[in-house]
């Protein structure tokens, strides 16, 4: 009898798919895989002499994707519970990596890996230390979070960051940040604590922005976008442009003049392509997207049972949420110019790789709010 009891309560009792997330999530890809060809065929022809170079890698990047998405969820999250305590460290020695002959530097900055298909380890370090802090915190005795294990994993944390934005890349740090903050809050520290954790992150990007001369320079064309509309500034200065002659419907799908002079519009520029051929109406869709992405993530954070389960939707939700809200305002000039990628929009199969698992997660978080007992414990 005691037997029987112990089985049933180990059996998940699974909800159907969150068709919401899941749907927002196969929309936003195909609209990358749309804009990507369109914006960038051109330089495609260009440097490869192929058109569909480009649309060929995100596609196969889609595909990885929804592969691993579905492995995830079929698995289950709570089987990735510990998954965090080794991916840190190997994703850690990835960051370092790319310091070395390993490494491939462009534009100044050495974000990349030489494989057969060039990888980001800044995208594997997010997914890495979200998991790490959702499992720690989950497994505080009584929901109490010590003070010395917190200022630790906030150590661990700054070391990640610092790393990333070495390379330098602070706004993929930044969307980072937003995330750990989130995870960090929900999973209940003080707010004295809180406090202190953003001013020192807060002071600790304030330094790092102040010790690369081109961040100051792109704070200086922010400012005066005029003046700098050439150079560093040419970027911001022609997405402005791009965004505000949308108008309503956009000059129409593959009409677009700005991918013609605007460089990398297909990665971290591409929503100037969007709002520029399908003006407010096709921007205000993609947005729309996001916040259903967001809301449903964090629907399965707050409906879930199991505390991993909450903490790991609310990072990955934020995640999400706060590198789109960064590729936004950036493009549209509300913010200084950051190299962040549009979530499952922008050219990149690092990006649109790791986006996909985190939707697989959150999906098998939404469809088993109660996992097994035997996880739990």
């Amino acid at each position: 009898m005691a037997e029987r009891k112990e089985r049933s309560s180990s059996v998940r009792v699974a909800l159907p798919m969150d068709l919401w997330l899941f749907g927002a999530t196969v929309a936003l890809v195909v609209i990358g895989l749309t804009l990507v060809y369109d914006s960038s065929y051109l330089v495609g022809i260009a440097k490869f002499n192929d058109s569909y170079y480009f649309l060929r890698l995100q596609a196969l990047g889609a595909v990885f994707g929804f592969g691993a998405a579905a492995a995830v969820m079929r698995a289950g999250y709570w089987r990735f519970r510990k998954l965090g305590n080794a991916l840190l460290p190997a994703a850690a020695a990835l960051l370092l990596l790319v310091w070395t002959a390993l490494g491939k530097e462009e534009h100044g900055a050495h974000r990349w890996l030489r494989l057969p298909i060039s990888w980001q380890p800044s995208e594997l370090a997010k997914l890495a230390l979200i998991l790490f802090l959702a499992s720690a915190f989950a497994g505080a005795a009584g929901g109490r979070i010590r003070s010395a294990d917190l200022w630790w994993r906030v150590f661990v944390s700054s070391v990640i960051l610092g790393l990333i934005n070495a390379e330098p890349d602070l706004g993929t740090a930044a969307a980072l940040f937003t995330a750990v903050f989130a995870l960090i809050a929900v999973a209940g520290v003080r707010r004295m604590e809180l406090l202190k954790i953003v001013g020192g992150f807060a002071l600790l990007f304030a330094l790092a922005s102040m010790a690369h001369t081109h961040r100051s320079d792109r704070l200086k064309a922010w400012l005066h976008p005029e003046q700098f509309n050439q150079g560093i500034g040419y970027q911001s200065y022609r997405a402005r442009l791009a965004v505000g002659t949308g108008g309503l419907v956009g000059v129409g799908l593959g009409s677009g003049k700005e991918k013609y002079t605007l460089p990398e519009i297909e990665s971290d520029f591409i929503f100037v392509n969007i709002a520029e051929e399908t003006g407010f109406l096709g921007s205000a869709l993609v947005i729309g997207l996001y916040m259903i992405v967001g809301a449903r993530a964090y629907r399965a954070a707050r409906l879930c049972k199991d505390r991993f389960g909450q903490l790991l939707a609310t990072g990955l939700g934020t995640l999400i949420m706060g590198q789109a809200i960064i590729n936004l305002t950036t493009v549209t000039g509300v913010l200084p110019a950051t190299g962040v990628p549009l979530p499952f929009i922008s050219n990149g199969i690092s990006s649109l790789v790791v986006m996909m698992v985190s939707v697989g997660l959150l999906l098998s978080i939404a469809q088993h709010p109660t996992p097994p007992m035997r996880s739990r414990a």
